[in-house]
C-alpha cells in the first residue's frame, strides 16, 4: 500500500541544513517537495508547489522568513509554517508566533524535533479547520 507522504517545502540559505532536512524527511512520512534559498523564492515554491507544511529559516538574504511567512500568510491564513533559526529569543519566538507561524526549532536540532515540530503544526491547521460540534 503506497500511502501518500506529506508535502513539505524547505526555504534556508545553507546548502548542509536543507540536505539534512531532506535526509530527515525522507526517513519518515514527509517528502520534501522542493527547496528555497532565499524569502522570494519561498514565496514564488509555495505558490508553485502547494506543500502541506514549511520549514522555513529566519535569517536569509534577500528576504527574512519572516517577511515570506507574512507574504505566505497574506495568501493562506492559516497555513502550517514552522520557523527555525540559530538566533532564539523571546522576542523573535514572539514575532513568529504573532505572524502564525505553528511550530519554532532552534537550530541545531534533532530528527525528533524537528519531525514533532512539523506534525504538531499540521494538527494544529487541522483542528484550526475542523467543524467544532455544537453543544
Amino acid at each position: 500500500m503506497d500511502e501518500k507522504k506529506i508535502s513539505v517545502l524547505t526555504c534556508d540559505d545553507s546548502a548542509f541544513v536543507r540536505m539534512m532536512v531532506k535526509d530527515i524527511l525522507e526517513k519518515s512520512d514527509f517528502d520534501c517537495i522542493g527547496e528555497a534559498t532565499n524569502g522570494i523564492q519561498a514565496v514564488e515554491a509555495f505558490q508553485r508547489l502547494k506543500p502541506d507544511v514549511m520549514l522555513l529559516d529566519i535569517v536569509m538574504p534577500e528576504m527574512d522568513g519572516l517577511e515570506a511567512a507574512r507574504q505566505i500568510l497574506d495568501q493562506s491564513p492559516g497555513f502550517p509554517i514552522v520557523v527555525m533559526s540559530e538566533r532564539t529569543t523571546a522576542s523573535l519566538i514572539a514575532e513568529a508566533v504573532k505572524l502564525g507561524a505553528r511550530g519554532f526549532v532552534t537550530k541545531p536540532f534533532s530528527p525528533q524535533t524537528l519531525l514533532k515540530e512539523l506534525r504538531q503544526a499540521l494538527t494544529s491547521r487541522e483542528e484550526q479547520e475542523s467543524p467544532r460540534p455544537s453543544v
